[in-house]
């Protein structure tokens, strides 16, 4: 179905092009869809509409709203990854598709990071539980009693299997002691609940705020930690004696995976003015959080040059990481043992990552590797890959990117960026750390120099050096001025941010081995790209060597620094020989 609308918003990363149009520049020459993967007059549909009609007006030409409804969003969103990443297909993301189904169903047909450019923070709708009002169910006492009187089972509904209004109802149920059918249906079974014909639905308040206002339908409470300023006379569940069950269901513009940046950007920059604007709160039927764009409203979601990064996909990816660890599928498990309230809580620490724009690798990835309570967010910039930059010149870029990230609240940022840092040599990189800090008034460090702690605690001086650079001179020169030897280097010369992730683990694995000599004393992986850290155990195990890996190292560092401030945490998978060392 196809219906001529209007909208968008936040994730992940801004990824190289790998098939860009004829010229991005000029974009866009045509109509662009997006894709809403829930019913009309949901809380999806009217971000999108209203982001629609201004990118319209904008640009001049139409954006149109098609809807894919099903499955909790997930038919939409394989839609979407799926497109050809020409900036002529886009959707409106959500918790539902990109957080809480995959995690219940692996066999979504995407990977919610990999295979999507998530582009622009849109807003929060907050959930709220209605009830049709014959049942006489005014709070979740009543509720409770109601429940436990009855000889058949009350119903219930959402968006889907997976969704996060059922997970938290699932949450609700355990607390309470209760049983309640789940019957997923469009806009989360509003129409059935005022029909009578399904009891009660956790719903959006964007969705059913005109019939809660004329009392079509009662309110029993909000998932909001406070009383929503409109609906005052809504209890939350907190108060109720339910603090378990809070949340926002969160919406962004997202698009397949590899759109070329310069949509990426224009899209980024035109939906912040958007939600600037005074009338953008007006043109919702009810009081849904509008962002900013680049997620100001939350410290979870940290803006990169031109894009918005999920930081807060990755507290709630890491719970996910979790519970996949554990091999858990049902939701009344994941219920159990991951409660919805610890993926959405604040970390206790946060570390800020300056990042070149060529890197792949997201925010979910890096925090997929974070203990409990530590919070990693990206900022991007144009850091690497130009030739003859000097530090000097790239000042603004670090700037910019520095700047975006302080609004996290980071406890330490990162400039993780080895082969610019090295290059620079140890003059070069005190410019950056004297340039982030004096930007931001927070500690800052170069993934270099915590490579370099890193080589000394294990106690290593004659490295084999593997990276998929095209020359590894920069970090030879570096490590020979800091006293260490390279006895043998690899560099795999790969061109693009696709070649960085061709190369696999047992790619990786079979380097070290291949080039591994009696001489050296341990493996330097250089490189901040998945595949290499994944790679480190097993290389260890293989060789009987410690491995090094800057993104290991990065970890490493910062823990180590902020061990007091964390307390004890889970433990770190799968990451070599060198986080023992935070046990001492």
């Amino acid at each position: 179905m196809r219906t001529v609308a209007t909208l968008a918003l936040a994730a992940t990363m801004l990824t190289a092009p790998a098939a860009a149009p004829a010229s991005a520049q000029d974009w866009p020459t045509r109509s662009v869809k997006i894709i809403v993967a829930f019913s009309p007059g949901g809380s999806a549909d009217q971000f999108g509409r209203l982001i629609a009609e201004e990118l319209s007006e904008t640009f001049g030409q139409q954006f149109y709203i098609e809807y894919h409804p099903g499955s909790s969003g997930t038919i939409g969103a394989a839609l979407t990854a799926r497109a050809a990443p020409d900036g002529y297909t886009l959707m409106i993301g959500g918790s539902g598709p990109h957080i809480t189904s995959p995690a219940i169903n692996p066999n979504v047909g995407y990977d919610p990071i990999k295979d999507f450019s998530h582009i622009a923070m849109i807003g929060a709708d907050g959930f709220v539980l209605i009830a049709n009002p014959t049942l006489g169910i005014g709070n979740l006492a009543d509720l409770v009693k109601t429940a436990r009187a009855r000889q058949t089972l009350l119903t219930f509904s959402s968006p889907g299997p997976g969704s996060l209004g059922q997970l938290m109802m699932e949450e609700f149920k355990r607390k309470a002691g209760i049983d309640l059918v789940h019957v997923p249906a469009p806009n989360s079974g509003l129409m059935e609940v005022l029909g009578n014909h399904i009891a009660l639905s956790m719903t959006g308040l964007l969705t059913s705020g005109e019939q809660i206002k004329a009392g079509a339908v009662t309110a029993v409470a909000v998932t909001s930690t406070e009383r929503n300023p409109v609906y005052k006379d809504i209890p939350t569940f907190t108060e109720q004696g339910y603090p378990e069950v809070h949340g926002d269901t969160w919406f962004w513009l997202t698009g397949p995976k590899n759109l070329p940046p310069e949509i990426v950007e224009k899209l980024n920059r035109e939906v912040r003015r958007i939600l600037k604007t005074p009338e953008s709160p007006r043109l919702l039927s009810a009081p849904g959080r509008l962002g900013d764009g680049r997620g100001r409203r939350r410290p979870q979601y940290v803006p990169g040059r031109g894009s918005i990064l999920l930081g807060g996909l990755g507290q709630k990816r890491r719970i996910i990481g979790t519970v996949e660890r554990r091999g858990v599928r049902n939701m009344d498990a994941i219920a159990e043992q991951e409660p919805l309230a610890a993926a959405l809580a604040e970390p206790r620490a946060r570390i800020g990552l300056i990042i070149p724009s060529v890197n792949r690798m997201t925010e979910p990835q890096f925090n997929h590797y974070a203990p409990e309570g530590l919070g990693i967010y990206v900022a991007r910039g144009r850091v690497a890959g130009q030739p003859g930059k000097t530090v000097a010149e790239l000042t603004d870029e670090i700037a910019h990117a520095a700047g975006t990230l302080a609004d996290a609240g980071p406890d330490l940022i990162v400039f993780h960026c080895t082969n610019t840092s090295m290059k620079e040599g140890a003059d070069g990189e005190a410019r950056i750390i004297n340039l982030i800090q004096k930007t931001t008034g927070i500690e800052a460090l170069s993934t270099s120099s915590l490579v370099k702690d890193a080589l000394r605690v294990l106690g290593l001086k004659k490295l084999v050096l593997l990276s998929p650079y095209m020359s590894n001179a920069p970090i030879i020169s570096y490590l020979n001025a800091a006293g260490f030897t390279v006895v043998k280097d690899v560099a795999l010369k790969c061109a693009t941010a696709a070649d960085f992730e061709a190369v696999t683990p047992q790619r990786w694995l079979e380097l070290a081995r291949e080039n591994d000599t009696p001489e050296a004393d341990g493996i330097f992986l250089s490189c901040t790209n998945t595949t290499q850290i994944e790679a480190v155990t097993a290389i260890e195990e293989a060789l009987g060597k410690p491995v090094v890996n800057s993104n290991q190292a990065v970890l490493w560092g910062c823990l180590k620094r902020l061990k007091e401030k964390l307390g004890d945490g889970e433990p770190i998978p799968s990451l070599g020989r060198l986080m023992k060392d935070l046990e001492d």
